[in-house]
Order: C-alpha cells, then sequence, then structure tokens
C-alpha cells in the first residue's frame, strides 16, 4: 500500500480488525498502523494529549503494546504521523476549493470538520488538544497555508504575504476549532455562511459575492452587512 492510500484509508476508514488468513504479512502490519492512526485521533479527541497514552489507543485500535512499537517510538511519533496524513488531506481539499474563490475554501475546511471531526482535530487543535510543540508547529503552519490558499482564491496570489488574509485565516482556525471542540461537529453547517461573509469582509471589502465566488467580474457594488453598506457606517468622532 502507497502513501497516497494509506492517507484515503485513515481518514475515518481504517481497515477493520479481522481474521489474518490470505492476508500477508505486510497487509497484516498495514491494516494494524491503519487501525492505530485512525484509533490516535478518536483517542485524541476523548482525552487530549496529556491524558492521551499508549494503552489507550492500542485498546481502541485492539493491537497489543508490542505492535505498537513496532509501528511507532512513542505515543507523539503515532500522532504527528496522523496529523501528517489529516493535514495533506484538508489541503488538497482546500486547494482545489481555492479554484472557486474564499467562500469555498471557507465551506471546504468546514465540511471536512464536519464530516470528519476526529481527523479535523488533528489539523485544528485547540485547547488541550494542542499538544507537545512540534504538533502544535505543524498545526500554525497549516494557518500559513491557509493564508495563503485564501489569497490564491480572491486573486492576491499565493505567497501568504497580507496581514489582511493572516488575520482571515487566524481567525477561521480558531472559530472552526474551538466550534468543533465546544459544541461538536453538528453546530459547524449553522456558523458556515456567516464565516464565509466574515471572511469575503476582510478579504474584499469593496467586492460583491460574484467575486468571491470566483468571477471575473472585478469591483461592483459594496458589500452589506445586515443591509448596512460602507458609506453608512457612522464616522467615529475625534475626542478634544
Amino acid at each position: 500500500m502507497n502513501r497516497e492510500t494509506e492517507k484515503r484509508a485513515t481518514f475515518g476508514r481504517p481497515l477493520p480488525p479481522g481474521r489474518k488468513r490470505g492476508m500477508t504479512r505486510e497487509q497484516v502490519s498495514e491494516n494494524q498502523r491503519q487501525r492505530l492512526l485512525a484509533a490516535v485521533s478518536v483517542c485524541l479527541a476523548e482525552y487530549g494529549y496529556e491524558g492521551l497514552s499508549v494503552v489507550g489507543i492500542c485498546a481502541r485500535a485492539r493491537v497489543s503494546r508490542v505492535t505498537f512499537y513496532k509501528h511507532f517510538e512513542d505515543k507523539l511519533e503515532c500522532i504527528l504521523a496522523a496529523q501528517s496524513i489529516a493535514l495533506e488531506g484538508l489541503e488538497a481539499r482546500l486547494e482545489l476549493a481555492g479554484e472557486s474563490g474564499p467562500i469555498a475554501v471557507v465551506e471546504a475546511l468546514v465540511e471536512f470538520a464536519s464530516s470528519e471531526p476526529d481527523v479535523a482535530r488533528l489539523a485544528l487543535p485547540c485547547g488541550p488538544l494542542m499538544g507537545p510543540p512540534a504538533f502544535s508547529k505543524r498545526a500554525t503552519r497549516f494557518q500559513e497555508r491557509l493564508c495563503g490558499y485564501l489569497l490564491a482564491a480572491s486573486g492576491g496570489g499565493d505567497d501568504g504575504r497580507s496581514i489582511t488574509a493572516e488575520v482571515a485565516a487566524g481567525g477561521l482556525v480558531a472559530v472552526v476549532g474551538a466550534q468543533l471542540a465546544t459544541n461538536g461537529p453538528n453546530s459547524l453547517a449553522a456558523i458556515a455562511p456567516e464565516l464565509g461573509e466574515a471572511v469575503v469582509l476582510q478579504l474584499h471589502p469593496l467586492h460583491n459575492f460574484s467575486l468571491a465566488h470566483g468571477s471575473e467580474e472585478g469591483i461592483a457594488a459594496p458589500l452589506t452587512l445586515g443591509g448596512v453598506g460602507e458609506g453608512d457606517l457612522p464616522v467615529p468622532s475625534r475626542s478634544r
């Protein structure tokens, strides 16, 4: 099994523990690895990094500790392997969605977190799920990549050198991660439209939603939020 197959299999669909009859030694080993990678994402969501243990991972995956240490040195190595696959899968979705504009990127992120919450928590850790620096740094790098996807989707290039896009990406990750951790995956669909509007307002304050969806019509009427146009916003008075 190659790495691309591994990535698909571990996204919430590990091979089930079954009889070894008819399977090669390599197939059995790969089956066990897939189950360990799937198990660590579930255990991390349930117990957080500090409460995570090799014993718990093995119990969830239905493999022995001896088997675990044939594949991974410790729980951190197992988590990082699962996180790499989660990030690769998520970034592939976001890059594809970016062809349709920044709202599509937001929708792809929300859909991913809603449909595969345990895997999404590896890419969008929050609170007790943050884990050690090696784990958190990867999540930070993902945020930088998300910034690039948003910039590219909005026609601003993909080098990620935009404070506005950084703020949009950071806020998006923070809100989705916190919502997922606090209220669960079923709560995300309700906030997706508002998230999309907020991101567009940051990236395209004078563009309409047709541009945000990938149209090439250019600048149009100012966006409105709650029926208030940019020209209608109150101007704060200066205190003397």
